[in-house]
């Protein structure tokens, strides 16, 4: 049986990657290691808790566990695992933010358009709370 946070990835990159370039994929990936360019795939991308990613994400859905320094978007669901950090903005369909997570960008829902045969992707209009400047910190934590 295959575990559920290897499902749908089919390239992995090690903890002792270093990768310098951009990696263009058409399914999943889980990257414990660092990569300096942009990622891209059809299909589902995990950044786990050491991983560092230097470049934008495009992916179905993102599950960040480490450190992104660029643009996140999906057409699906982006997680910031609480020990995360994201610092640039993200587009996606739902979004799930954990206690502790660190974020500082723009936040715009995808939005898929239909135009004939053809589908295009745009970014929507600013969302109200959403679109300001966020910051999420791990020192923000609330007090019970």
């Amino acid at each position: 049986m295959v575990n559920d946070t290897l499902k749908h990835v089919e390239t992995m990159i090690g903890a002792d990657a270093v990768v310098y370039g951009n990696l263009k994929l058409k399914g999943g990936v889980i990257i414990y290691g660092m990569i300096f360019g942009d990622v891209i795939t059809d299909g589902p991308a995990r950044i786990s808790r050491k991983a560092l990613v230097k470049g934008n994400v495009e992916a179905s859905d993102a599950y960040i566990g480490g450190a992104v320094e660029g643009n996140l978007t999906t057409n699906g669901k982006v997680v910031l695992k609480s020990h995360s950090k994201v610092s640039g903005d993200i587009v996606y369909q739902k979004l799930v933010i954990e206690e502790g997570a660190q974020f500082e960008g723009r936040c715009d829902l995808y939005k898929e358009v239909e135009a004939g045969n053809q589908h295009s992707n745009e970014r929507a209009g600013q969302v109200d709370s959403l679109s300001q400047s966020v910051l999420y910190r791990k020192s923000e934590k609330k007090i019970q």
